[in-house]
């Protein structure tokens, strides 16, 4: 949702908008969508629905433009973009306003028709596009009002800006936790960087799911079941590599596997390329997500959660660490291991 004014100030001006869906977008250099079906309904609105280029996922984006004024309106739909160009003569002191609010979906299951499956995302759109922007606007203040009012740590001394430095980070902590889809977690980056594909790491369970699991347990929950639902991929793992139990992917997807490439760049003294070590010997990240675990059952009571999920996960790290032990006179030693500052190899 945006809103956009444009007053020329001092002459007349010649004013053109274009906005719309832009399906070019990249991520390091690769696109990901192939067009499905573009269109334009009536004079506002306007959904594109996409293929994602492993053909595994459908987007359905859906966009409302209004414009106020009097304003000459077009659509074009070129190269994967579907726009509407607006222009406006104004004159020193007139107004031209966009109000842009957008709608998308996404799924995978694809079990209704894809025809209904975008109409009912552009129902969404047009029932949010009934209200008007101050309403929406309006809407979406309370929620950040009662999300801070329950959560925000105030700083009493130090900087001035200590306070706008934690809230900062609060902020980014809440907008990339995919709070609503227990298949995703959080990605490395979050939202602000495009590096490691969007791949999930153990910093969630150690550094992030302890302010969800004492601000709003049903999230860190919900974090805790994507690894309980990606257990297949991280027992495949295990067993390739002849332990037992889970060993759980260094760089986690939503398929559960291993996302780490087995190679990085090439070390420029020998010529060859390096192996990625981290995914092969940096097994510590299985034993941060039991940790999670019983942290999220000793600070709930969640029976249910500890019975199921939680025993699943309990019982499979346990059975990789057994496995991945050896004995050493009279003692189980673990070898070849990194620990988390990624550079130290061989410690035992």
């Amino acid at each position: 949702m945006l809103e956009i004014t444009i007053t020329p100030l001092d002459a007349d001006a010649s004013v053109l908008i274009s906005t719309g869906i832009d399906a070019t977008q990249t991520n390091h250099g690769r696109q990901h969508l192939d067009e499905t079906q573009v269109r334009v309904f009536g004079q506002h609105l306007m959904q594109g629905i996409y293929t994602t280029q492993d053909g595994r996922s459908d987007v359905a984006i859906s966009c409302c433009c209004m414009v106020s004024g009097d304003v000459q309106q077009c659509y074009t739909a070129k190269e994967r973009r579907l726009q509407q160009h607006t222009s406006a003569q104004l004159h020193a002191g007139e107004t031209v306003t966009l109000q842009k609010l957008v709608w998308i979906d996404w799924r995978d299951d694809r079990q209704a028709v894809l025809d209904e499956w975008g109409s009912a995302s552009l129902r969404q759109l047009e029932m949010c596009a009934q209200q008007s922007y101050d309403q929406l606007l309006a809407v979406s203040t309370e929620n950040w009002r009662q999300w801070w009012q329950k959560r925000r740590i105030t700083v009493n001394g130090g900087e001035a800006h200590d306070q706008q430095a934690l809230d900062y980070a609060l902020y980014h902590l809440r907008i990339m936790t995919p709070a609503h889809d227990e298949r995703s977690s959080i990605a490395a980056k979050g939202l602000t960087g495009e590096g490691y594909k969007g791949h999930v790491f153990w910093d969630t369970e150690v550094f992030l799911l302890p302010f969800h699991l004492f601000s709003d347990p049903t999230v860190a929950r919900s974090l805790l079941r994507y690894r309980w639902h990606n257990l297949p991929g991280a027992q495949e793992k295990a067993r390739r590599n002849g332990w037992q139990g889970a060993l759980f992917p260094w760089e986690s997807a939503r398929s559960g596997e291993e996302e780490t490439p087995e190679f990085a760049a090439i070390n420029i003294r020998t010529g060859l390329r390096q192996k990625v070590a981290s995914a092969q010997a940096e097994h510590h990240l299985v034993a941060d997500i039991a940790w999670a675990v019983i942290q999220y059952w000793q600070t709930t009571g969640d029976e249910s959660f500890i019975a199921h999920e939680g025993m699943a996960l309990l019982l499979e790290t346990a059975k990789f660490w057994i496995s991945r032990a050896v004995r050493v006179n009279d003692r189980l030693e673990i070898h070849d291991v990194i620990g988390p500052d990624e550079i130290y190899r061989t410690c035992q």
